[in-house]
């Protein structure tokens, strides 16, 4: 019913006027104008540009729209308009922690790369092992015993032969050993080719019994020198 009624009282009043008995009603928008079914329209071109081709624009902290307004973008940011922040890095584990100044953290597990190197790093630990414990018992050589060192000769004294071990670095580019009486007069010079811990085989063919000096070189600087003793 369209009727409104007072009880008792006998007056009414017939509301069909005031509404469509439905409320059924559609909205439509023709070029600027916004319509509804059975009323009026209303005119939207005050309130858009009719194409939205707007461009943003930013100045210093201040981000602005064509023929709109201004937001002010210093609470978003360091306030400096440089974006001049310091990221920190914190490794725990697997896990590595980035920090970026006046902001948040995350975090990231490095488990799934480093799990598609361990294979080959364990590889080369294995054949690290393996060289230490053929070439010398398992131990690397110390810088101690990788320099340049002459040892006295076996049998000393001698008649025949004798030994002279002594120990060239792999980058030494020239050594040799030179031999002297003990007047300073040079007699001999026996060139080394082989480096690390070696010896020399030396025979008195061209001396005569007597005291000498013997002297390793490496690259043109003495490094010690002995006494060797022939008695023919």
């Amino acid at each position: 019913s369209n009727t409104l009624s007072l009880t008792n009282d006998a007056t009414t009043i017939d509301l069909s006027a005031y509404k469509d008995n439905t409320d059924s009603q559609n909205l439509s928008l023709t070029g600027n104008n916004i319509l509804i079914s059975g009323g009026n329209s209303l005119n939207l071109s005050d309130f858009k540009d009719n194409t939205d081709n707007q461009n943003l624009t930013l100045t210093g902290t201040s981000l602005s729209i064509d023929n709109g307004n201004a937001v002010d973008l210093a609470t978003l940011k360091d306030g400096t308009g440089t974006d001049n922040q310091d990221l920190t890095t914190v490794l725990t584990g697997n896990v590595l922690q980035i920090d970026i100044e006046n902001g948040n953290s995350i975090s990231i597990d490095l488990s799934p790369i480093l799990a598609a190197h361990e294979a080959k790093i364990n590889d080369l630990i294995n054949r690290i092992e393996k060289i230490e414990v053929c070439a010398c018992n398992g131990t690397l050589p110390s810088s101690k015993e990788l320099k340049a060192q002459l040892f006295q000769n076996t049998p000393n004294p001698y008649s025949s032969e004798t030994k002279i071990p002594f120990i060239v670095p792999l980058n030494v580019t020239n050594a040799y050993i030179k031999i002297h009486n003990v007047n300073g007069q040079f007699l001999q010079k026996i060139i080394l080719t082989e480096r690390g811990k070696k010896f020399i085989i030396f025979d008195n063919d061209y001396f005569s019994s007597g005291v000498y000096i013997y002297s390793l070189y490496t690259n043109g600087v003495r490094i010690d020198s002995k006494k060797m003793i022939i008695k023919n």
